[in-house]
């Protein structure tokens, strides 16, 4: 799934110039080693909401 997502946001970066894709997730370790040790995110933030703490991290193409 994601590798299809990256495809879709790689084609809108040679269209566009797109140069970041975001993703949001409730923390849990499990979400963070996959987007940042296996995909290569970067996290930028952390936000707490009434749910739970919210990471964002972004990829660079």
């Amino acid at each position: 799934m994601l590798e299809y997502a990256f495809s879709i946001a790689y084609d809108i970066y040679k269209k566009t110039a797109l140069k970041h894709v975001c993703v949001d997730w409730y923390d849990h370790f499990k979400l963070e080693k996959f987007y940042c040790e296996d995909c290569g995110f970067k996290i930028f933030q952390y936000r707490n909401t009434d749910k739970g703490k919210i990471v964002s991290a972004f990829y660079k193409f």
